[in-house]
């Protein structure tokens, strides 16, 4: 793999990974909505930022492996960028659902939300997730 291709491939799976950022950022966005909790993006990214890390890290080592490992025909090379995007952008989306920190909080504060109105927990338990944000 020549250097060029193999910067290619790599910007390829950082683009999967800004794919799958804006898409889970909006998903956020609705869901949080939809719950009557504020959202940030700012906050979104501080929170979840072990996740994108762990994505770009994984993006490098998968091309990385991919140039030691891999023996392909010039014809699937001139292709492989395109293979790349869909490495990242999967790679982004294995991660956000194991380590997602803004889930978990989102999915807490659901929870907690749920036992109030069952009327198993008191209603001054009920932290919003994102209570900290000024208004």
């Amino acid at each position: 793999m020549t250097t060029e291709l193999y910067i290619k491939c790599v910007i390829a799976c950082l683009i999967g990974n800004l794919l799958h950022i804006l898409i889970a950022c909006t998903k956020r966005f609705l869901e949080n909505k939809a719950a009557n909790i504020p959202f940030s993006v700012g906050r979104y990214i501080k929170d979840d930022r072990i996740v994108f890390i762990c994505d770009a890290a994984f993006s490098m080592v998968i091309v990385y492996v991919f140039d030691e490992w891999g023996d392909f025909t010039p014809w699937f090379m001139d292709k492989a960028k395109t293979f790349f995007i869909f490495v990242g952008f999967t790679g982004g989306s294995v991660f956000n659902a194991v380590l997602s920190v803004s889930k978990r909080k989102f999915m807490g504060y659901v929870d907690t939300a749920t036992d109030v109105a069952e009327g198993t927990r008191d209603a001054t338990e009920l932290d919003k997730p994102n209570q900290d944000l000024k208004k």
